[in-house]
């Protein structure tokens, strides 16, 4: 969106602003550190589409987490992302927007974060924030499901789940993980391909 096309955007009082933000982490040795920026980045486009009133903000890149215990971490603190989250918030509503929404659902405390932001500044000059708390389970839920009904093995951080969509919108780039045999947790290295295959 250019600054031209921003004053149209503002009439459009049933518009909303979409805020995502996701992390930069450790994810195993077949997925690149941040890649869910990559996923962040479709889904809320995805989202916003579907929507066609809405207008999504570049994923944040850096969420609450901890280098010293997750090597290839790049964390920020609760407090730091609570008013990056507040600020960003108020610049949307400064510029027009009447309903905003923060979107993530990472653990550790983060959701309590969006929370708080959402409802410290809801109402705030006429303008509706939210927190989306659903932006990636029921979709995880569901491929989880997928797993056990053929028999795979149910994965966690950075699994089957997460390495599939990465493989998926890079294109192959990150494909070499597999030529070189690394694993995601769980399983051998053909159901693993399968379940990629599958997905």
């Amino acid at each position: 969106m250019t600054w031209c096309v921003k004053p149209r955007s503002r009439r459009a009082d049933d518009g909303s602003y979409l805020e995502p933000a996701q992390d930069v982490e450790e994810r195993g040795p077949q997925a690149a550190n941040g890649g869910h920026n990559l996923m962040a980045h479709a889904t809320v486009e995805a989202i916003a589409r579907e929507l066609g009133n809405a207008i999504f903000l570049p994923v944040l890149p850096y969420t609450p987490n901890d280098a010293e215990s997750i090597p290839g971490t790049i964390g920020i603190t609760n407090e730091l992302l609570a008013a990056m989250l507040e600020r960003i918030t108020e610049q949307a509503i400064l510029n027009g927007f009447r309903n905003v929404i923060l979107m993530g659902d990472h653990a550790g405390g983060q959701p309590q974060v969006y929370e708080d932001v959402a409802k410290k500044l809801d109402a705030r000059d006429g303008a509706r924030v939210f927190y989306c708390e659903q932006v990636y389970r029921p979709a995880n839920d569901a491929f989880d499901q997928y797993l056990a009904q053929h028999g795979y093995p149910l994965s966690l951080h950075g699994g089957i789940p997460d390495t599939s969509e990465m493989m998926y919108l890079d294109k192959g780039q990150h494909m070499g993980a597999q030529r070189s045999g690394l694993l995601c947790s769980g399983g051998s290295r053909r159901r693993w391909q399968g379940a990629v295959r599958a997905a």
